[in-house]
């Protein structure tokens, strides 16, 4: 199906960033970073975190399978997590332990969100430069101003150039404020209450935070109170 806005003005780089496999990975992503997390301090064995990162991969994925049984239970985590179980029964001795649904959809829906503003960022700053360097060229480049949609007195096309140069700015302004409330851990179980998580529940998130920062997934432990009871935040970044 042509579609003109994805196929004419889209960007190649985030329509692959919000496919199929990509969100299915970064739900895979979010289950092995909260077993790292685990296993570091000390709620699971470490041996079960390794079990869980070798099955919790994209290539044992059947997505025709997943896509069968989400039309069944309503949501894909639950026989996304049976696809696992199935290929490491030790794994699934502690995978998704005190984690929820949500959990899984929401923080890996902020790793595809921030990746997302990573590409548009980088777009934007090449935007930017190229601007930069077209507003110093043309500071004696004399053209017709413009008013009513009539010409007007003279302007230097230098400075009209600037104009979109300060336009385009604010608009990476505006993506880094974007992520402050995208890119966020969003962990707190069954019910919002945390207790699946147990008592270090806040140490979890902050260790799936530094998971991903190491491996340049980039979400943050600065959490609002959970999403089931709030749901701004949630909506401000779908």
């Amino acid at each position: 199906m042509f579609s003109p806005l994805v196929d004419v003005f889209g960007d190649q780089e985030v329509i692959r960033l919000f496919s199929e496999e990509s969100l299915v990975a970064a739900w895979l992503e979010v289950e092995r970073a909260l077993a790292e997390a685990q296993a570091e301090l000390g709620i699971i064995p470490s041996e079960a975190a390794r079990e869980i990162a070798a099955a919790a991969v994209l290539e044992h994925v059947d997505f025709a399978s997943l896509r069968e049984q989400t039309l069944v239970v309503g949501y894909p985590i639950l026989p996304l997590l049976d696809q696992i179980v199935r290929r490491s029964p030790a794994a699934g001795r502690h995978l998704h332990r005190g984690a929820t649904t949500q959990d899984i959809m929401d923080c890996g829906l902020a790793l595809v969100g921030s990746r997302a503003l990573d590409r548009i960022e980088g777009v934007a700053r090449t935007l930017g430069n190229g601007l930069a360097t077209l507003a110093e060229e043309h500071r004696r480049t004399v053209m017709p101003g413009r008013t009513h949609a009539q010409p007007a007195v003279p302007i230097a096309f230098g400075g009209k150039a600037a104009v979109w140069l300060s336009e385009v700015a604010g608009h990476v302004e505006r993506l880094r404020s974007a992520r402050a409330h995208l890119a966020v851990v969003q962990l707190f179980g069954a019910a919002g209450t945390a207790a699946a998580l147990g008592a270090r529940s806040r140490e979890v998130r902050h260790a799936v935070a530094d998971a991903s920062c190491a491996r340049k997934r980039v979400i943050t432990a600065e959490h609002p109170p959970p999403c089931r009871r709030r749901r701004t935040r949630s909506a401000a970044r779908r």
